[in-house]
């Protein structure tokens, strides 16, 4: 791949997962300047690998594979953060203006509720609401299908509880 191939498949690929890698960021790091920091990362680390894509998965699962593991590992290297969840991964989007105010407060309060599952399970959570499915999943996080098929069922009744207690 030549140098100008490498940018235009670069710049589709930033654009057409745009905001998945900003969910991914938000999830690990929901401070929005941390999230930014990592969102760069994942950037970087995208233009390096790119040429290392060996076609054996997808670009979705490809793209998750390195912004997961770009903000594990500069979630571990931060100190314990506030989180604020009064921004949300909408917040980066580029569609946030027809959003209602009682949307955006249960957004709030999804995202508020994942903030508090274990790291493995806002994983699989975050992954579920870009519509993965089981295998999908699996293939991401080394889990099998029915692992995360159990997770899922497990998590399930965390947030709907989280939910409707308000936080």
């Amino acid at each position: 791949m030549n140098a100008a191939e490498k940018e235009k498949l670069f710049a589709e690929l930033a654009s057409n997962y745009k905001a998945s890698i900003w969910r991914v960021c938000y999830a690990y790091l929901p401070d929005r300047s941390f999230a930014e920091d990592v969102y760069q990362d994942i950037l970087i680390e995208l233009w390096k690998n790119l040429e290392r894509f060996r076609g054996e998965s997808g670009w979705h699962t490809w793209i998750y594979r390195i912004a997961v593991n770009t903000a594990i590992s500069h979630g571990r290297k931060e100190t314990k953060l506030v989180v604020d969840f009064r921004e949300h991964p909408a917040d980066m989007a580029d569609d946030t203006s027809a959003q209602t105010q009682e949307v955006e407060t249960r957004h709030q309060r999804l995202h508020a509720c994942i903030a508090k599952l274990s790291e493995q399970d806002r994983l699989v959570v975050s992954l579920l609401l870009e519509d993965l499915n089981y295998a999908q999943i699996a293939d991401i996080t080394g889990l099998s299908s029915s692992n995360v098929g159990v997770r899922i069922n497990r998590i399930k009744p965390k947030l709907h509880a989280c939910i409707t207690s308000g936080i």
